[in-house]
Order: structure tokens, then C-alpha cells, then sequence
């Protein structure tokens, strides 16, 4: 039972980390660079604040709950 706990987790993570590079693939085509760590201590949101960046409004609100 402990091992399928173990193999469930690593998926979610998996997925999690498939879903985070994806997103900031797609940032990056807006010239915004999010650093790896997700929702990294330190980080500046000012990039996704822009609003010359052609960032969609409905995107830049829910990045920047994280």
C-alpha cells in the first residue's frame, strides 16, 4: 500500500512539473521569465504586471495569486 502511495505521488508530481514548464514556455513567448522554482521567494512579479507585455488580463490575475 505504501509503495502505490509513494508511485501516485511521484505522478502528481510529474504532472505538476509538466504543467509549470508549460506555462512558462508560454510566458516566455511574452518575454517574461519566471525563474524555476515555482512560486520562487524572491521573485518579481512587476514582469507580469505590465501591461505592455500583451499578457491577457484573465492570465496576468491568475498568475498573480501565486
Amino acid at each position: 500500500m505504501l509503495q502505490q502511495l509513494h508511485r501516485l505521488r511521484t505522478q502528481w508530481q510529474g504532472g505538476r512539473r509538466a504543467r509549470i514548464n508549460s506555462l512558462r514556455g508560454m510566458l516566455r513567448e511574452f518575454g517574461i521569465d519566471i525563474p524555476v522554482a515555482p512560486c520562487a521567494r524572491g521573485s518579481d512579479p512587476r514582469g507580469l504586471e505590465a501591461a505592455d507585455n500583451g499578457l491577457p488580463d484573465a492570465l496576468r490575475r491568475s498568475l498573480h495569486s501565486c
